[in-house]
């Protein structure tokens, strides 16, 4: 409950119920990360395990990250296998993405106790420039001078998916980022980022850009917070 002192009428305080502090994931990238827990190997394997009374202390928003990522409910692992059926797979928890979620499985399987928190906003089909500011995008900006033409970056894959997916989340204090994605930018220059040249060079600048939009107010995401 926060209290205020000194305001008048009836706001003088709010109360939040059910609240976790924890250490929150934040998952993006294309297909690879997309790829719902519904169609892995092992999805009925965790469900069972949930049904055990394992992963308790894991939360998500658990939706398709296809869509709008905040249109999603938050919900522990056990909430999220009571909407469906492993039959006709509805449980929120398959839609998902695998990489996501059992990444949070092996933290907990690895012995992490702490509550720990999982987004997933994973699109298929994208490319890296399409989740950076669009600041960043720009030839002569980026830091990475190859660019395979400057229209490239200002027209067709420039921030597109920065505002919607990335957004949402940067006033959430999180530990850390879990990255799927490469493939769409591979016809053109694979890259190496100590010679700022190609995707690797790219991908640096994402992880730059991350850290930092994530952890402009001090004290909140670190501002070298792990990227995998």
């Amino acid at each position: 409950t926060a209290k205020c002192k000194g305001c008048s009428g009836n706001k003088t305080n709010a109360t939040l119920a059910h609240v976790t502090f924890g250490d929150m994931w934040y998952c993006s990238g294309q297909s690879n990360m997309w790829l719902p827990v519904q169609y892995s190997f092992s999805r009925n394997k965790s469900v069972a395990a949930i049904k055990a009374g394992k992963f308790r202390n894991i939360r998500g928003l658990f939706s398709a990250s296809a869509t709008t990522p905040t249109s999603g409910e938050w919900k522990t692992a056990a909430q999220a296998i009571t909407d469906g059926n492993e039959t006709h797979p509805t449980y929120s928890l398959f839609q998902v993405g695998a990489a996501c979620w059992y990444f949070a499985q092996q933290l907990v399987e690895r012995g992490v106790k702490t509550p720990i928190g999982i987004a997933d906003t994973a699109i298929g089909g994208q490319r890296i420039e399409e989740f950076q500011n669009n600041a960043t995008t720009y030839a002569g900006r980026i830091g990475c001078p190859d660019v395979v033409g400057e229209t490239e970056q200002k027209t067709a894959w420039n921030g597109q998916l920065f505002a919607k997916q990335v957004m949402p989340f940067v006033d959430m204090t999180v530990k850390g980022f879990i990255w799927y994605q490469g493939e769409n930018n591979m016809q053109n220059v694979k890259g190496n980022a100590a010679s700022n040249v190609g995707y690797s060079c790219k991908q640096r600048e994402l992880v730059k850009g991350w850290r930092s939009i994530w952890s402009t107010t001090p004290g909140t995401t670190d501002p070298l917070a792990p990227f995998g």
